[in-house]
């Protein structure tokens, strides 16, 4: 059964935690069971590590295959460190619950690690609303019983309907290994379908925002990438509000994973960006729900992103 597990550890000797360290970790919690991979995925996903109580830190997993979640030990190995695990919380989720909620025409959601896909091998670190439904319409129907999966015709008219309207974030680089990095999107996305689209399009919407938690999105979730959080749903219109900064600091930051960014002042926000070239004019009409770390890197230009590493503050 669909579940979020979250681990309270004691905190480890390394704070910074490379990918592949989380998937050894995850692989050796999950790698016993015989449905731990599905036709194409595997049944796991995992969030970075956040900082709890002092001398502890939480980690949390998605399971996602029918079948119960397994015993979790009572140590995690990170790499040469070994963590006691302290508690356990485990919050299961049938995919018939995930799939019962009612329609739903927009969706916020919460990506707290970066998110990014892989196409054809280039990587896309924007969250494209297609490339989004596709990853998490993917893992559905390759998990969820066929009575409960996304059919052909409604997969499509979700994915022709699908947009963004509105986002804040930051696309900063995470080190993979001591040598190489990657770039994500880190913050928050609304999507929504257009008006009038079949019940049945809204209902899938609504699904697919639920096991997104679970889930992760895009690529390298097995890896700590693309962990999210649903943040709210709106049946009707959805309400006039701007989704990122109030008095300079985002919303969507959580001072557990990343450092709040510096307030801007007003003189600052209205001061007009020069057109230095033609993507510039556009990054000018972006800027105030794309800039981050108080105005000094926008996700239209070419200066280099932010460094975000999966590091326990």
């Amino acid at each position: 059964m669909p579940a979020r597990l979250e681990l309270t550890l004691i905190h480890p000797d390394s704070k910074e935690q490379y990918p592949a360290r989380l998937y050894s970790a995850a692989r050796a919690i999950f790698g016993a069971e015989p449905d731990v991979r599905g036709p194409l995925f595997e049944a796991f996903a995992v969030a970075p590590l956040t900082a709890g109580a002092p001398g502890r830190f939480r980690w949390e997993l998605g399971w996602i295959c029918s079948a119960p979640p397994p015993s979790m030990p009572g140590s995690v190995r990170f790499g040469h460190v070994e963590c006691r695990v302290l508690d356990v919380r485990v919050v299961e989720r049938s995919f018939a619950d995930l799939a019962a909620g009612p329609p739903v025409g927009s969706v916020e959601l919460d990506v707290i690690s970066p998110l990014y896909f892989s196409r054809e091998g280039r990587d896309h670190p924007l969250p494209d609303p297609v490339l989004i439904v596709q990853s998490l319409l993917r893992r559905w129907n390759a998990f969820a019983p066929p009575e409960l999966t996304i059919d052909r015709v409604t997969a499509k008219a979700l994915l022709g309907s699908v947009r963004v309207t509105g986002m804040a974030g930051a696309t900063p680089r995470t080190n993979l290994t001591l040598t190489t990095e990657q770039i994500g999107f880190v913050g928050q996305v609304r999507l929504a379908v257009e008006p009038g689209v079949d019940a049945a399009v809204t209902r899938a919407l609504r699904t697919l925002a639920e096991f997104a938690p679970i889930s992760g999105i895009g690529a390298q979730t097995t890896h700590g990438f693309g962990a999210c959080r649903m943040r709210s749903a709106w049946a009707g219109r959805e309400p006039a509000r701007r989704l990122a900064a109030r008095g300079g600091a985002h919303e969507w930051r959580s001072p557990e994973l990343l450092p709040l960014p510096k307030p801007v002042s007003a003189e600052t926000r209205q001061k007009p960006v020069a057109a230095e070239s033609a993507a510039a004019g556009l990054d000018r009409l972006l800027a105030p729900a794309l800039r981050a770390d108080g105005g000094r890197h926008s996700a239209m230009t070419g200066t280099r992103p932010s460094r975000w590493t999966f590091r326990v503050p």
